[in-house]
């Protein structure tokens, strides 16, 4: 499958959960989590320093969320980033967002083999249509260098 293919599968999905959203409304994982709300996905919000987020529920860690997720988007940093995966992965989860600031080395070495489409070290805005400001120009210049961005 391209990369191409494989965002337009994840963004198929119906219910998102974005682990890492922060309640600070100016903060990259807030934004992304505000921008798939307003284009009209049910997104949930996990993050356990929180209750809830513009009055939705906020779960405490991904084992919480029900079973109607059809896709996590993971914006979390460093070794616990590796943690949030394999809890994914064993909750059962196949379309899986890691964001190109988790500086997690080689994800796709933890899901070969599982049957889950991981998309890595992409930004979320560059394809969540429409795509728009820096982004919009961002994903221009991309695609002069890859088909993909196109």
């Amino acid at each position: 499958m391209t990369k191409k293919e494989s965002v337009e599968q994840f963004l198929n999905s119906k219910c998102i959960a974005i682990i890492g959203v922060s309640s600070n409304p100016k903060t990259y994982s807030r934004m992304v989590y505000d921008a798939f709300c307003e284009r009209g996905y049910n997104v949930l919000a996990v993050n356990p320093k929180l209750t809830e987020i513009n009055g939705a529920k906020c779960y405490p860690t991904i084992n919480s969320l029900p079973e109607a997720v059809d896709a996590v988007i993971i914006i979390i940093k460093g070794e616990k980033a590796k943690d949030i995966l394999n809890d994914a992965i064993n909750k059962g989860f196949k379309n899986i967002w890691m964001h190109f600031g988790c500086n997690l080395k080689n994800p796709e070495t933890i899901t070969m083999g599982k049957d889950i489409n991981l998309i890595s070290g992409e930004c979320a805005f560059m394809w969540l249509q429409p795509v728009e400001g820096f982004h919009k120009f961002h994903r221009f210049v991309k695609g002069l260098f890859s088909q993909e961005h196109r």
